[in-house]
Order: structure tokens, then C-alpha cells, then sequence
């Protein structure tokens, strides 16, 4: 069985190990995209210096940000088809448990950040133009509307 290609990266975030965490595409977005169609999903991978690839997760459709609790135990990833989602990050720096941690209110998930108390800050896209914060149990806190209309 061949590998299958990478078609794109989006987004990524570090650890303190120096590993970076990244998702890909499952398929090739310069080619076009109906969006009103469920596309292929991609995958979440994670790279140890000096350069070891490691595969964690499928499943994802459209690859946005990711970012990590600040005590490292959870890993946020944003998918711009379904919401935020939250993996376990196990001692071996695998992921399980995969679950929605939020929905937003309107528009797409696209980068976001976590604070030190653990918000969850997410810029929002799709004729949307703001940025949400969720609390560590994913209800949502702020919303803050700013000049953007992606």
C-alpha cells in the first residue's frame, strides 16, 4: 500500500518538547471545493525533532487551528465543517477521545489560542467577523465582533 499525499497543512501549534502539531487536508484545496459536500477528511500528525513524522488522528474535514490546555492535557483542534473539537493528549504525546468541545454560535471556526485559565479563543470566518472565547467546559463566555468580514 503507497502513501497517500499530504495535499496541505493548516495551522499549527508546539510543544514543550519542541514538536510541532499539524493538521492536513484530505484533499487537494488548490483544486476547488464544493462546500456544500462532506470532503475527504485529513489527518493530525505531530513531528519530534530531529524530523520523526508521527500520525495521531483522522477524521477531520477542514483543518484549522490547534492549541493546547495549560497543563498540556488537552489539545483544541478547529474544524471549519463541525466546530472545536478537544483530543486527551496521553503521557506518550498520543491523542484519544476525540469529542466536540464546542459549536459556534454562527459562522466557521478558523485560528485560535488558549489562554492561561484555559479560555478557548476563536477567530470566527464566514461572514461572521469576530473572535469567541469559550470557558474550559465549553460554554460560551465572549464574543467579540471585529472588522473582518472573510
Amino acid at each position: 500500500m503507497g502513501r497517500q499525499p499530504l495535499f496541505g497543512i493548516n495551522d499549527l501549534t508546539t510543544d514543550d518538547q519542541g514538536s510541532v502539531w499539524f493538521g492536513t487536508f484530505g484533499f487537494d484545496i488548490d483544486a476547488g471545493f464544493d462546500f456544500k459536500t462532506k470532503p475527504p477528511a485529513g489527518s493530525l500528525f505531530r513531528i519530534d525533532p530531529p524530523g520523526k513524522v508521527t500520525k495521531l488522528a483522522d477524521g477531520v474535514e477542514i483543518t484549522n487551528g490547534l492549541g493546547f490546555s495549560p497543563d498540556r492535557k488537552l489539545l483544541y483542534h478547529c474544524d471549519s465543517l463541525s466546530g472545536v473539537w478537544v483530543y486527551d493528549v496521553r503521557a506518550d504525546r498520543t491523542v484519544s477521545e476525540r469529542r466536540l468541545f464546542a459549536k459556534l454560535p454562527e459562522g466557521s471556526p478558523d485560528g485560535m489560542t488558549v489562554d492561561a485559565q484555559g479560555g478557548v479563543w476563536v477567530a470566527v470566518v464566514m461572514g461572521v467577523g469576530e473572535i469567541v472565547r469559550f470557558k474550559p467546559d465549553g460554554l460560551l463566555d465572549r464574543r467579540v465582533k471585529v472588522p473582518a468580514n472573510l
